[in-house]
């Protein structure tokens, strides 16, 4: 039935996600990363630890933490001012986009 494929798309992109071992929230943070650098744009932590709408200041940073450990973001010091981080996608975020967009 082709008016349900949108489940198996989902369904797809959750599977994915797991394979990355990411949950819903860090996936989205992940996107919003991915997003800023495709619009070349910078993004930084402090940006991220104000997005509320994804969950509280504590839960952002936690969940940004582990997007960094399991080497899905790269973060980078300003040479200037040492307090400003900057986010990138990695390369291994870059790849889950791509299978993402598999499915589309």
């Amino acid at each position: 039935m082709n008016k349900f494929k949108c489940i198996n798309v989902l369904r797809h992109f959750l599977e994915i996600n797991r394979k990355y071992k990411i949950t819903e929230s860090q996936a989205i943070l992940l996107n919003y990363i991915c997003e800023k650098a495709m619009h070349q744009s910078e993004c930084r932590v402090m940006e991220i630890i104000y997005l509320s709408e994804v969950g509280s200041q504590a839960t952002l940073y936690k969940n940004l933490k582990l997007l960094i450990e399991k080497k899905l973001v790269d973060i980078h010091t300003d040479k200037i001012d040492m307090r400003m981080k900057t986010l990138t996608p990695s390369a291994l975020a870059i790849k889950r986009l791509k299978e993402l967009e598999s499915f589309l």
